[in-house]
């Protein structure tokens, strides 16, 4: 075997094992924060254990809404949102009309082949910072949620611009062998 696939075949096997650490790390984290979660029936992953709180972690509004916009739920996605994001997108969706509202939906997270959400960044109990990975085919984004527990349920209060991640292999290249 030639040392440059012997140094490829290493690196993949190192990437491999450290992915499969850090999913039974979430698993474990998940396991944990489970009974404190909202009791929506909804799964959703967390990095860190949930707050003294029956609201769940403050992650759990970013995988509600992307199930949301997966689901195409306007109603849903709406409800993920606070302050002055709720009106607006209301307005966009009711100018839009219902079946207009559920394609834009679908279509956002058409192309949208995985989503990583990172450990939230507590600014005080009841707001957080929760940067989200967004992998596309062909570039990956990053975007900064900012959110806030309103009445015991997190909610997305503003978001920040995306920021576009250089990504030295593209989603779904074949490994070459």
């Amino acid at each position: 075997m030639s040392r440059s696939v012997l140094s490829r075949v290493l690196t993949v096997l190192l990437m491999a094992g450290m992915l499969w650490m850090f999913g039974y790390k979430r698993q474990a984290i998940f396991r944990q924060a489970q009974p404190a979660a909202s009791g929506s029936g909804e799964s959703h992953e967390s990095q860190v254990p949930a707050p003294e709180s029956p609201a769940g972690p403050p992650d759990s509004v970013v995988w509600r809404m992307v199930g949301a916009s997966r689901a195409g739920d306007p109603a849903r996605y709406l409800d993920c949102y606070t302050g002055e994001m709720e009106p607006r997108l209301r307005r966009d969706f009711e100018e839009m009309g219902a079946a207009r509202s559920r394609n834009y939906l679908l279509e956002t997270h058409r192309h949208l082949k995985g989503v990583a959400v990172r450990s939230p960044r507590m600014s005080s109990p009841i707001e957080a910072q929760v940067p989200v990975e967004y992998v596309y085919e062909d570039r990956n984004e990053v975007q900064r949620f900012y959110v806030k527990n309103v009445g015991g349920v997190w909610k997305i209060d503003r978001v920040e611009g995306a920021e576009r991640i250089k990504t030295l292999v593209p989603y779904g290249t074949p490994v070459e062998q």
